[in-house]
């Protein structure tokens, strides 16, 4: 805590409780995982990211964003938090710091292995998610409500911040909260470390009321200039995501069909080759039973038998690739 008694550092842990206490919470995240997967390749134990893909960390940054490591460095990147996947849900990093190798400070819940991902985020998009969350939190009835605001989603919303906090006064007029780096929350039976969100914990004591009406929450206000231009940044930001979803959707089915085509000539060659076997098994099959049929010879009619009892394993086992083939290749089995 500072001289002016404002906690700067630190960490805070409230506690409620009450006879009949019921808490719901929710959270928005906005930022959207876009381009190709990277793994965290080298980490300390402190939360730096030394190597992405073996490369220097901040080179992940620099080439994707043409920005310099310099000292605008950490305020040129925090639109583009690294997002992965934890426990089913998308969670999102930002850079806090950087040291003196360039390695790149974020908040706990990385480690060394981890696939990321780049991450941009539209700002209406962002306040819909917002506006939704406080219409469940709505039908809560809370009496109470708290929000949490990380730093980084605060300073990229600016002046629009304001609104999603609106949001939650429709509900609750009284409400209280905080800024801060990063929020430890419990969402159903887990616990998440979240980093560029907006947390909302709504309280009440007692039953809900099914009688009371919910409040009407305020429209998004527009984004749009006074031209009713969508500003450049949305309009990048989800041409960007579109074009990558199409993208990716389009290597997914080159995949696919790369690896039908694979089957398919795989299935053609095994059906091939079992025809091709087949035809001189049942060559020396035919020529072993003439044996059987014509000679007396007890050590000879031992011999072709050994000679048929291998030939039949022999064919069965090539019949049951051919059928495996057909199975492969869509065929029903003959």
């Amino acid at each position: 805590i500072n001289d002016e008694g404002v906690m700067d550092r630190g960490d805070v842990a409230v506690v409620f409780y009450g006879e009949n206490l019921r808490v719901k919470t929710t959270f928005a995240l906005g930022w959207e995982p876009s381009g190709i997967e990277h793994t965290i390749t080298k980490m300390t134990d402190d939360n730096v990211i030394k190597e992405i893909d073996g490369r220097p960390a901040a080179e992940l940054y620099q080439k994707y964003l043409g920005v310099d490591v310099d000292e605008n460095f950490l305020f040129e990147i925090m639109e583009f938090p690294l997002v992965t996947e934890s426990k089913g849900i998308l969670v999102a990093r930002s850079v806090i710091n950087m040291d003196e190798d360039r390695g790149l400070k974020v908040s706990p819940g990385l480690s060394k292995g981890d696939r990321i991902k780049l991450s941009l985020a539209i700002i209406s998009d962002m306040l819909k998610q917002t506006r939704e969350n406080a219409n469940v939190l709505a039908r809560f009835q809370p009496q109470g409500v708290i929000l949490t605001v990380c730093i980084s989603r605060y300073i990229y919303l600016s002046d629009d911040q304001q609104q999603e906090i609106n949001f939650y006064r429709a509900i609750v007029p009284e409400i209280a909260g905080c800024s801060c780096g990063g929020e430890l929350v419990s969402i159903g039976n887990k616990i998440y470390w979240f980093n560029c969100v907006l947390t909302a914990m709504a309280i009440r004591e007692g039953e809900i009321d099914k009688a009371k009406v919910c409040p009407i929450l305020p429209d998004i206000k527009s984004l749009a200039d006074s031209q009713n231009r969508i500003p450049l940044s949305d309009k990048i930001a989800r041409f960007t995501r579109e074009s990558t979803a199409e993208f990716v959707e389009m290597l997914l089915k080159n995949e696919i069909d790369a690896e039908r085509a694979a089957n398919e000539a795989k299935s053609a060659f095994l059906s091939n080759m079992s025809h091709e076997i087949r035809t001189p098994i049942n060559s020396f099959l035919g020529m072993d039973e003439m044996i059987l049929r014509e000679t007396k010879e007890d050590s000879t009619r031992e011999y072709a038998n050994h000679i048929k009892n291998a030939g039949q394993t022999l064919l069965y086992l090539v019949n049951d690739i051919l059928d495996f083939s057909k199975i492969e290749a869509g065929k029903r089995s003959e």
